[in-house]
C-alpha cells in the first residue's frame, strides 16, 4: 500500500511567501476529481449533501469577472489555497474571494492583491503537475464562527476518510454552479488504481460513493481529513467516476 507524504517545497522555497507562512508545513499535493471529457477540465460535486451554516468555515469561493468559478480554502488571515489551473485569467483585480457563506449569493467579499502559481506549473500539462496556487488578499479576513482558517496536514496520510466541499455544478448534464455549498464524504485510495491513472508522491486519489463525484466549479477546493486539509481538487477522468 502506498502512502503519500505531504510536500513543503512550494511554500518553503518561495521568497514571495511571508516567513510565518513558509515555516508552516504546507501541502503540495492535489487530489483527482472526476472530469467531463467532453468539456475539458471540470469538477463538480454530484449526489452530495447540503452543507449546514458554519460546517465548513474555511471554504472560499473564487469568482472572476470573466466567468471562472473555483473553490479554495482559507489557510491564514489573508491567504487562500487553491488550484493553479483555475487561473487562465491571472489578473488579480479580475478576481473576488467570498467567504462565510453556504449560499452562492451571499457572504463577505475580499479583493485579490496577488496570484502566485507554482513556478513549475504548466497549463498545457495533461497531468496538471504542481497544480497549486496561493492568493494574497488586499485585506485580512475577519474570523468568526462562520469564517476560519484550516490547518494543513504535515504527516504521511494513508487510506483515510475525508470530505470535499464546493459550489460546483451538481449534475454532469447542466454545468451551472450549485446555489448551496455541497459536500461529499470520500476516502483516500492507494495502490495500483491510483498509480494507473497518474497518482504519485505528489498526488492523492479519493473515492466517493457510487455515482457521486466532484464536478465544474469545485476545482481548487479542499479535501479534509481529521480536521486538516490534505489535498486540493485538481482533475480526473469521467470513466473513473469513483476516483477523485
Amino acid at each position: 500500500m502506498f502512502k503519500y507524504k505531504l510536500g513543503t517545497k512550494f511554500l518553503r522555497s518561495s521568497s514571495k511567501i511571508p516567513t510565518t507562512m513558509r515555516g508552516r508545513s504546507a501541502l503540495i499535493l492535489t487530489i483527482f476529481a472526476s472530469i467531463s471529457l467532453a468539456t475539458g477540465l471540470e469538477t463538480r460535486i454530484t449526489n452530495g449533501y447540503d452543507a449546514k451554516e458554519g460546517q465548513f468555515p474555511y471554504q472560499a469561493i473564487l469568482r472572476s469577472t470573466t466567468g471562472y468559478l473555483c473553490g479554495g480554502s482559507i489557510i491564514d488571515e489573508n491567504w487562500i489555497l487553491t488550484a493553479a489551473h483555475c487561473f487562465m485569467d491571472d489578473i488579480p483585480k479580475n478576481w473576488i474571494v467570498t467567504v462565510g457563506t453556504i449560499s452562492l449569493k451571499s457572504g463577505t467579499d475580499y479583493a485579490v492583491d496577488k496570484i502566485i502559481t507554482h513556478s513549475k506549473f504548466n497549463m498545457s500539462d495533461p497531468m496538471l503537475n504542481y497544480d497549486i496556487a496561493l492568493l494574497r488578499l488586499e485585506k485580512n479576513i475577519e474570523f468568526s464562527d462562520k469564517v476560519n482558517k484550516i490547518d494543513l496536514e504535515s504527516e504521511v496520510v494513508g487510506e483515510v476518510d475525508c470530505v470535499v466541499s464546493g459550489f460546483g455544478s451538481t449534475t454532469h448534464i447542466f454545468h451551472r454552479p450549485s446555489k448551496k455549498l455541497q459536500y461529499l464524504n470520500t476516502k483516500v485510495v492507494t495502490g495500483w488504481l491510483c498509480s494507473f491513472i497518474g497518482g504519485d508522491e505528489s498526488k492523492l486519489c479519493a473515492q466517493g460513493p457510487l455515482f457521486s463525484s466532484g464536478c465544474s466549479g469545485d476545482s481548487g477546493g479542499p479535501l479534509v481529513a481529521g480536521g486538516k486539509q490534505i489535498g486540493i481538487v485538481s482533475y480526473g477522468e469521467d470513466r473513473y467516476r469513483f476516483v477523485w
